[in-house]
């Protein structure tokens, strides 16, 4: 059950954030939006951040590593919501643009939506792999691991889907007007609480550095001395059957030796006495 449960947080985790990719083709340079004074960021430095991407999620691992090892599972994932809400909320201040207003160039932006995001997701994800290796039964480590990961990206292909309809139910958000584009990520970053509501119910107690057993899983994870108690059961229960069988054995001959002894007390009346001695014993 707490793997299922984790499973299924997984996948809702991913489909109750709407995602789009409306806000790349807002920021990168084209003529139009460079006329409407959008960011105008040109290929060169979004490839550079595009590279950087991998290098922050390396650092998330690091940071879990060093730094989150420790905590709960339900206070990591309550983190990584609220900081994904947090670098939303600095994108709602980049396309209202009053980061000009502030003086803070629009690159700045960049670096929330293309390094510190995926850096937060790596570190909600490394709990959860782990959680699953500690819960996952011998002999289908494989075939886990790789339903969890389609599990993920069902959830994150819902999300994305989700994305569109809310997109289409801002009348089209599109360049190159993109009308309705704060009101979108204003949406979107609320939605990122909504996995907070499912933690009490779905993420277990304890922390990734918990055995099995602390996190009350050990009847899904059996110990070596609970497989050597099923292996005393099974021979109780054996030896319960076979002497069972000998009593009916036994019971059966003494069974037919009655009944040849009572025909032959038939024939011969003198011993009614000694089969009735017989029944009495």
């Amino acid at each position: 059950p707490v793997l299922a449960k984790a499973s299924a947080f997984i996948f809702l985790r991913g489909a109750l954030q709407p995602s789009s990719s409306v806000l790349f083709f807002w920021y990168h340079q084209t003529e139009a939006n460079c006329e409407r004074g959008y960011p105008c960021l040109d290929a060169e430095f979004v490839g550079y951040m595009d590279a950087a991407t991998y290098l922050f999620m390396v650092l998330g691992t690091v940071m879990y590593q060093q730094c989150f090892r420790k905590w709960s599972y339900r206070a990591i994932f309550t983190l990584a919501q609220v900081l994904l809400l947090c670098v939303n909320m600095l994108d709602l201040i980049w396309v209202t643009r009053t980061n000009l207003a502030l003086g803070i160039p629009d690159k700045v932006f960049l670096f929330g939506e293309d390094l510190i995001s995926p850096m937060v997701r790596r570190l909600a994800e490394m709990p959860m792999l782990i959680l699953a290796a500690k819960l996952c039964p011998k002999g289908v480590e494989a075939t886990l691991f790789a339903l969890n990961m389609g599990v993920s990206n069902y959830g994150v292909s819902v999300g994305r889907y989700c994305g569109s309809f809310l997109l289409e139910s801002l009348g089209g958000v599109q360049g190159p007007e993109f009308q309705n584009l704060a009101v979108f990520i204003l949406l979107k970053s609320l939605t990122r609480v909504l996995p907070i509501a499912l933690i009490p119910f779905l993420v277990p107690k304890g922390n990734p550095d918990d055995d099995a057993s602390e996190m009350a899983t050990h009847a899904m994870v059996p110990s070596e001395e609970d497989e050597e108690e099923d292996g005393e059961d099974v021979s109780r229960r054996a030896d319960y059957s076979e002497n069972s069988r000998r009593s009916d054995s036994s019971g059966n001959s003494r069974r037919a030796s009655l009944e040849h002894s009572t025909v032959r007390a038939s024939e011969d009346p003198t011993r009614v006495s000694d089969i009735a001695m017989t029944e009495l014993w």
